[in-house]
């Protein structure tokens, strides 16, 4: 695979430029979850990571102005776009953009049902994916069912219907991975 050199050199290109393993991400994020349940609990929250009550707690405090709503889950809130404007930034990532209406109108509907859907099922998918079901509730493992549901439900619209024109898909795939590969015709004499 072709890639351009690179810029920086030690931590700076293994945080910055190399991108990272999924499963290097995940075990990063696995050991933030683990941590957060005793900080968690020494700051007086007893829970773990969650996106959806900070977000509630920092609305409330900007339109209240009641510093109680303010916990260190409003400040992970505020961290993670802190946190995502810098890192891009220091990749070189960064860029204002400007979505078309189409795009701009599937983003704000998204998000809406994101917002009634974490309403209805009692918090976010950190919230039950990790955190409930770490606890083993029922609630959890649930939401995590029509998660995984809804998931292949939302790849199967949106996803599945934007394929390239006479890509192979599904059985043709396979088919056409496993058979051996054809004879070619030699149009030369070999001596």
């Amino acid at each position: 695979m072709a890639s351009l050199p690179a810029r920086r050199s030690g931590l700076a290109h293994l945080l910055l430029e190399k991108p990272w393993h999924a499963f290097a991400t995940a075990l990063v994020i696995g050991l933030i979850a683990i941590a957060a349940w005793p900080l968690s609990f020494a700051a007086g929250r007893p829970d773990g990571l969650g996106i959806t009550t900070p977000s509630a707690n920092l609305v409330r405090w900007l339109v209240t102005g009641n510093g109680a709503s303010v916990d260190w889950g409003v400040f992970l809130v505020l961290g993670l776009l802190v946190g995502s404007f810098v890192a891009a930034k220091a990749s070189g990532e960064f860029r204002v953009r400007v979505p078309d209406a189409r795009q701009a109108t599937r983003s704000v509907v998204g998000g809406a049902l994101m917002g009634v859907g974490a309403s209805l099922a009692g918090g976010c998918t950190i919230g039950n994916a990790m955190v409930q079901t770490a606890q083993f509730t029922y609630q959890g493992w649930v939401a995590l069912v029509f998660m995984v549901l809804g998931t292949g439900i939302g790849v199967k619209f949106f996803v599945g219907t934007h394929r390239r024109e006479g890509a192979l898909t599904g059985a043709d795939a396979v088919d056409a991975a496993a058979a051996p590969a054809a004879p070619t015709l030699r149009l030369t004499p070999t001596p």
